[in-house]
């Protein structure tokens, strides 16, 4: 995991990739939020 997001921070700006990190850990929470009221 932390070397994907190595490599990931060689290719793009650190800004862009800590936006990236943010928007897929909400998106996580929103599904398991979602999943677990259901």
């Amino acid at each position: 995991m932390v070397a994907i997001l190595h490599a990931m921070a060689r290719r793009e700006s650190k800004s862009k990739l800590i936006s990236k990190v943010t928007l897929a850990h909400a998106a996580m929470k929103g599904v398991t939020s979602i999943e677990g009221t259901t």
